[in-house]
């Protein structure tokens, strides 16, 4: 038998309607949430409007970029007003 720290139930757990934190910037086309472009993305950051947020191993200059969801929906949401 598993120790109880190996097993995590509400980890492995799947509830419908979570929302991820961060999005990956999509290569080509548009993100799964929003569906808007890399370029669209970038054109908010330089902007001001958003800050992505860039993942990197420490000494590496290449990363990930990520969209955080929350401030993306806040920058949407002033666009549309």
């Amino acid at each position: 038998m598993q120790p109880a720290y190996l097993t995590n139930p509400a980890a492995t757990a799947s509830p419908v309607g979570v929302c991820p934190e961060f999005l990956n910037i999509p290569a080509k086309g548009g993100d799964p949430l929003f569906g808007r472009s890399r370029s669209w993305w970038y054109s908010l950051e330089a902007q001001g409007l958003i800050r992505l947020t860039r993942f990197r191993r420490p000494g590496n200059v290449r990363g990930r970029v990520c969209i955080p969801v929350a401030v993306a929906r806040e920058a949407l949401a002033k666009l549309a007003a």
